[in-house]
């Protein structure tokens, strides 16, 4: 019976730790009457002519970071037959911000026998940071947005493992791209 009542503290602090780890969720839009195939070359551009640009997140935006993003752009766009240009068809701009959150999860006992060991649910709160990467594609010619793709994930400012992280989160970004890879091109920043 102990050993039961223990186990219904694990389950929370089991949950709470297996939702630690990094998940992003990955998304893209575009407009329709474009057809991103028509187009070849590109240049990172780090702002679009008229825009407004958001405030950023310094650590997430230090020149690290803005490097690794590159890097797993150019990746992306190389392996759907893009190539860099000084006069490019599309100008590509990223950026990464980052808000405050907070989860709260309750867990309710499901065993009938669970009354007796006082209670039937348990509630855990905890504060994180949402970090949001946006890579966005703009018709040269006309400045005009012609794709937008985003991943929204937890925040993670640790060193280890940038590389690869920053490499999966470009990667289910590129993954709702309208253009697919060339010939047996694989997901150069593959994750699985």
């Amino acid at each position: 019976m102990r050993y039961l009542k223990n186990l219904v503290w694990l389950l929370p602090v089991a949950l709470l730790l297996a939702s630690c780890g990094t998940r992003y969720m990955a998304s893209a839009d575009w407009d329709r009457s474009v057809n991103l195939r028509d187009f070849s070359t590109y240049r990172i551009v780090e702002k679009v002519e008229g825009e407004k640009v958001p405030p950023l997140d310094p650590i997430l935006n230090s020149p690290f970071n803005q490097a690794r993003i590159e890097t797993a752009v150019k990746a992306q766009l190389n392996s759907r037959g893009f190539h860099e240009d000084e006069t490019p068809d599309v100008l590509v701009k990223f950026f990464t911000y980052v808000k405050d959150r907070q989860e709260t999860r309750s867990y309710g006992n499901t065993s009938p026998f669970m009354w007796w060991y006082g209670g039937n649910a348990n509630t855990y709160s905890r504060n994180y940071e949402e970090s949001t990467l946006i890579v966005e594609l703009y018709d040269a010619r006309t400045n005009k947005l012609v794709w937008q793709g985003w991943a929204i994930g937890e925040a993670n400012r640790s060193g280890k493992n940038q590389d690869a992280k920053t490499g999966e989160q470009v990667s289910r970004i590129f993954q709702n791209f309208p253009v697919e890879r060339q010939g047996n091109a694989t997901d150069p920043m593959a994750y699985h």
